[in-house]
C-alpha cells in the first residue's frame, strides 16, 4: 500500500477515500518507507485506529535518531500517541490511542558507534524499558531520554548544552542489549555457504575524474588499441601505458573503498584492502585516515613505508591480535605471498592482478590452508570502474582463469569468479 502515502514525496494529503477502505478492512498489511512514515502520520493513525497492531521496523538503523521527524513518530506511534502537526505545535491525533500489540526492529548492520544511538530501537522493542517516564513537548520532542544518556552515555552538561557522545556502564548496557537482540554471525551460517564469495563492485566517477580519464585514454588510444589487439605478453612502452591508465582508475576508487572499509568495520570484522601499486595503497592510507581520524584501527603493510619483510609481517602480526574490527593495508604480491591473512572476513580489493596466478595467490592469504581455523568462508569485493580500461581488464584476466579450467581442471574456487 505504498501508492497509499506516495502523495507525502509532494507534500501532499492522502486519499481520504482509500484511507478509509483500508481502515475498513479487518486484517491489513501497510507497508511504508521511513520518511513517509513522518509526512503522513495523522494518515497511518486513521488506517490503524481500532486494530491490534503489530510493527516490524527492518533497516532499524534508520530509527536510531530520536530528534529527527521519523523517529519522533516511531516514538509517538509506539507508544500508541499518534500527534497532528500544526506548525511548530503538535497536537494529540483525534483518532485516540493505538493499540500496539508488539514492535520488532529488524536490522543486519551493527549499531556500534555510540550507546546513543541504541536508546531509539530498543525503546521501540520494549516501551520504557531504557529509563525515564515518556513525555512529550508542545512540539513532539521526546523527553524520556536523559535517563538513559546518563547511565550509558556519559551525559552532562557542557558550555553548550549536554553532551551525550560518551560511553558508561557498558557492561550493564550488553546484558541488557543480550535480553532483546540476536544476531547471526557468518560463523554461524558457514555450513550454507559457499566456499568463497565474491562481489563485483562497478564504481561511478565524478564527471571532472572521468574527464581526466578519458583524456588520458584517447592520448595513447593509437597505442592502446594495438596493445590490446595483439596477441602475447605486453612490454615495454605498452606496460607503462596500461600501468598509467590503471593508475588513474585506482585514483576515482579510492573514495568507494573507504565506503566499503567503513562499511565493514561496522560490521564488526577485520579485513584487508589489497592494491596493486604501492603508491594506490598509500593514498588509500592518507585518505582513510583522512576521513575516519588518526585513531582509526588502521594498519599499514604496504612497500612505500620500505619496511622489510620482517617488518612487514610484524605489521600483519599486530592487525591480527588487534581486539576488535580493524583494517590492513596491503600491497598483493609484496605483503601477501606466503603471509597467513585468514584473520581477515573480507578482502576489498582496489586494483587487479595482471596474472590469474598472482590474483589466486592474494586470494588464497585469507584462506587458512595452514591452520585450518577459519570458520566463515571469505568475502572477496572487486572494485571495478566502469567505462574504463578496469572493464577490459577484467574480462581478459577472467577469460584466461578459463583457459586454465579448461586445461587444468575446472576448479570450483577460480569458476565462481569466471561466473
Amino acid at each position: 500500500e505504498m501508492k497509499l502515502f506516495q502523495p507525502a514525496i509532494e507534500r501532499r494529503a492522502a486519499d481520504p477515500e482509500r484511507i478509509a477502505r483500508l481502515a475498513a478492512i479487518p486484517y491489513l498489511f501497510l507497508g511504508c518507507h521511513y520518511e513517509i512514515l513522518s509526512e503522513q502520520e495523522t494518515s497511518i493513525a486513521q488506517v490503524l485506529h481500532g486494530k491490534r497492531v503489530v510493527v516490524i521496523s527492518d533497516e532499524c538503523q534508520h530509527l536510531q535518531n530520536r530528534k529527527v521527524a521519523r523517529g519522533k513518530t516511531a516514538i509517538r506511534i509506539s507508544r500508541g500517541r499518534p500527534w497532528n502537526k500544526r506548525g511548530d505545535v503538535a497536537e494529540e491525533c483525534e483518532y485516540g490511542a493505538l493499540d500496539i500489540v508488539a514492535w520488532y526492529p529488524l536490522s543486519g548492520t551493527p549499531m556500534r558507534n555510540k550507546p546513543k544511538n541504541l536508546w531509539l530501537p530498543m525503546e521501540l522493542a520494549l516501551p520504557g524499558s531504557m529509563g525515564g517516564d515518556f513525555q512529550l513537548s508542545p512540539r513532539g520532542e521526546i523527553q524520556g531520554y536523559w535517563a538513559y544518556g546518563k547511565r550509558y552515555c556519559d551525559a552532562k552538561e557542557g558550555e553548550y548544552g549536554w553532551l551525550d557522545k560518551g560511553v558508561s556502564n557498558p557492561d550493564e548496557l550488553r546484558a541488557r542489549l543480550s535480553a532483546i537482540s540476536i544476531r547471526k554471525t557468518r560463523a554461524d551460517v558457514a555450513g550454507h555457504l559457499p566456499p568463497s564469495e565474491r562481489r563485483i563492485i562497478l564504481c561511478d566517477a565524478p564527471v571532472a575524474a572521468f574527464e581526466r580519464y578519458s583524456a588520458l585514454e584517447r592520448e595513447h588510444a593509437p597505442a592502446l588499441r594495438n596493445i590490446i589487439s595483439r596477441d602475447g605478453e605486453v612490454t615495454g612502452n605498452g606496460q607503462l601505458i596500461l600501468e598509467s591508465l590503471a593508475r588513474e582508475t585506482s585514483k576515482i576508487k579510492i573514495p568507494k573503498a573507504i565506503e566499503r572499509i567503513e562499511y565493514h568495520l561496522d560490521r564488526g570484522v577485520k579485513l584487508v584492502c589489497f592494491g596493486h601499486f604501492k603508491e594506490t595503497v598509500k593514498s588509500l592510507g592518507e585518505a582513510t585516515r583522512e576521513k575516519l581520524g588518526d585513531d582509526a584501527p588502521i594498519f599499514d603493510a604496504g612497500t612505500w613505508q620500505g619496511l622489510s619483510p620482517d617488518d612487514r609481517r610484524a605489521v600483519i602480526d599486530s592487525w591480527a591480535a588487534h581486539q576488535g574490527p580493524a583494517v590492513l593495508l596491503a600491497n598483493s604480491l609484496a605483503s601477501g605471498v606466503g603471509i597467513d591473512m585468514s584473520a581477515a572476513e573480507c578482502a576489498v580489493h582496489l586494483e587487479l592482478e595482471w596474472v590469474p596466478a598472482d590474483l589466486r595467490q592474494r586470494e588464497d592469504r585469507l584462506v587458512d590452508i595452514h591452520k585450518g581455523t577459519r570458520k566463515s568462508p571469505p568475502l572477496h569485493e572487486y572494485l571495478l570502474l566502469d567505462k574504463t580500461i578496469d572493464v577490459p581488464m577484467a574480462t581478459i584476466l577472467i577469460d584466461k582463469i578459463r583457459a586454465l579450467d579448461a586445461v587444468i581442471g575446472k576448479d570450483r574456487e577460480t569458476g565462481g569468479l569466471g561466473a
